[in-house]
């Protein structure tokens, strides 16, 4: 499995480069891959299926100058910001089972086992997030294409709370807390746990992932078009 540290940049070339990840991988051109990467500068990400409407008070993200951005994968909405996000995309057959529960646990093992080693005690809580204490530090989110799944996530390190409570609402300072894990550590830990179940190899985006991740955020994720879109309707605004 190829390992890709930590890239940072904005909301739409992170998602542009997991599509053109999981492109690639479905063409046959690299190798089941592993990668870390955060959010510069911080952002919102929307499951496909959710309205931006629904969540939060557009003018309110251009006071605080967050921009946000559509994922493939569907799932909840999420404040990114001190976090550690990770994005795993594997072909269905190099997992133990492809039910889609058994994925996420079979997937989300190691990072629990990570984050427990680090002295946060932690568990799954079907069907995606991984809870401490009854609230959730990790959210996580699925789309399978052709035999490969692509699945990311996010864990919660020091994220400002008060400023996600803004942007999406107070509730969710009864839902959400940090780890208040560093950062570099926590990714040590997760490279351990992970190379106990997976041959990992350091490596690099080839030129033609990161060809097709820049048009992908071109051309897509940053636009009003994606953005704005429920399913295969737009949104008026």
């Amino acid at each position: 499995m190829r390992l890709i540290d930590t890239i940072k940049d904005n909301c739409y070339m992170q998602m542009a480069i997991d599509e053109a990840i999981l492109n690639a991988r479905i063409r046959g051109d690299v190798d089941d891959t592993l990668r870390f990467y955060t959010w510069k500068p911080s952002a919102i990400s929307l499951g496909y299926f959710q309205n931006i409407h629904d969540i939060t008070d557009i003018n309110i993200l251009k006071k605080n100058g967050i921009n946000f951005v559509r994922r493939i994968t569907g799932g909840g909405c999420v404040y990114h910001d001190h976090e550690l996000t990770y994005s795993i995309v594997i072909k269905l057959d190099n997992l133990d089972n492809d039910e889609p529960l058994k994925t996420y646990e079979e997937i989300l093992q190691p990072i629990i086992d990570a984050i427990n080693d680090l002295g946060i005690s932690c568990k799954h809580s079907p069907v995606n997030d991984i809870i401490s204490e009854d609230k959730k530090i990790s959210g996580n989110a699925q789309i399978r294409r052709d035999g490969v799944l692509l699945q990311h996530g996010t864990i919660l390190l020091k994220t400002d709370i008060d400023k996600m409570a803004e942007l999406l609402g107070a509730g969710v300072k009864k839902r959400v807390t940090n780890t208040n894990l560093d950062y570099e550590e926590l990714k040590e830990n997760l490279i351990k746990q992970f190379s106990l179940k997976f041959d990992l190899v350091f490596g690099e985006l080839t030129k033609e992932e990161m060809r097709e991740a820049q048009d992908l955020a071109l051309e897509k994720y940053s636009t009003r078009e994606w953005n704005f879109k429920l399913k295969s309707n737009f949104i008026k605004n």
